[in-house]
């Protein structure tokens, strides 16, 4: 998983077409956000390698 959040003096807009909050958020990096930060537009950090998956019972 990634922290996705725009450049520094830039308004992205996501997918949807909504803006980009200037926290960021969490997400894969998906092709759209590859062409986003290529532009220069987005900053992304690795958060995790994978995302979080449910524990079954009785595991830790």
């Amino acid at each position: 998983m990634y922290r996705i959040k725009p450049a520094p003096e830039r308004r992205v807009r996501q997918p949807d077409g909504t803006l980009l909050p200037a926290a960021g958020i969490v997400e894969p990096l998906s092709s759209y956000w590859r062409r986003r930060r290529e532009d220069g537009d987005v900053i992304v950090e690795l958060i995790s390698e994978k995302p979080k998956t449910r524990q079954k019972r009785g595991e830790r």
